[in-house]
């Protein structure tokens, strides 16, 4: 009898009407862009599609439809900065996220925005003005892409680290490798999808160009194992390739559809 009442307790569900989660919405705060990944609310149609796709796995890529892209896009924006605060498409930046949802829906309709021979098997190359919002809006990217992950979209998975991040790694791997500290963790900059944001602010590791190094090892192996990889910059092309040599200057169209973010700063 003991074991019945348990289990009816167990399968009784709790009764949320008792608690106000607006007002402990605001309680927490608005948290760190870059935190805990915050689970995105979805329609119940949106929840079937992704349940019945999940079955479906295979070894072929699955893509999202790109109308369900856009709605994911929008929710997570809605969710990106705290409550009442939101990612904001407007006249100045709608071209560039239209034309990069099309890159990751891997849309026929990708390659008006980008400045040389556009290809949905290269990585991008975004560039503009400081405060343009280019890591906010990759930031997004990167929390659909582990969201829909967990569905097994790869589309949009990719690892994020900023230039300086990479450059204090090496640093501190020089480090440890003397000091024999088997505890250290090296970030892994050649396998899978890559994001690296504010390239060309970091420093030089003695005279090493760190970023350098690592576009070019990422260019030899996606020869035999095809990665992507994505940079926001204030440089342009040209002062990427003043900084960071001739070999980088050459390859940077081979590996990238380089896209110019035009406008003003946004930071008020």
């Amino acid at each position: 009898m003991e074991q019945e009442k348990t289990q009816i307790l167990t399968n009784q569900k709790t009764d949320t009407s008792k608690y106000d989660f607006e007002k402990l919405k605001i309680a927490q705060g608005a948290p760190d862009r870059r935190g805990v990944h915050k689970a995105i609310p979805m329609s119940e149609a949106l929840k079937k599609y992704f349940k019945n796709s999940k079955k479906e796995a295979s070894k072929k890529e699955k893509l999202v439809d790109k109308k369900d892209l856009l709605n994911i896009f929008m929710k997570t924006c809605a969710n990106f900065y705290g409550p009442g605060k939101h990612f904001v498409i407007d006249d100045e930046n709608r071209a560039v996220v239209i034309e990069l949802l099309a890159y990751f829906s891997r849309s026929n309709k990708f390659g008006k925005l980008v400045r040389n021979q556009a290809s949905l098997d290269k990585g991008i190359l975004l560039f503009g003005e400081c405060g343009l919002g280019k890591s906010d809006l990759f930031e997004v990217f990167r929390r659909m892409g582990k969201f829909l992950a967990g569905y097994g979209y790869m589309q949009m998975f990719f690892k994020s680290h900023t230039a300086k991040d990479l450059v204090n790694n090496k640093i501190e791997l020089s480090k440890k490798a003397n000091e024999r500290d088997t505890d250290f963790i090296r970030i892994d900059f050649e396998k899978g999808n890559i994001y690296i944001d504010d390239v060309g602010t970091e420093p030089k590791f003695f005279t090493q160009e760190v970023i350098a190094d690592i576009l070019q090892q990422r260019y030899i192996k996606s020869k035999s194992n095809p990665r992507k990889t994505y940079i926001t910059t204030n440089l342009k092309p040209s002062e990427i390739g003043e900084r960071y040599g001739k070999q980088v200057d050459d390859r940077l169209r081979e590996m990238f559809n380089i896209i110019k973010w035009e406008g003003d700063s946004r930071r008020k």
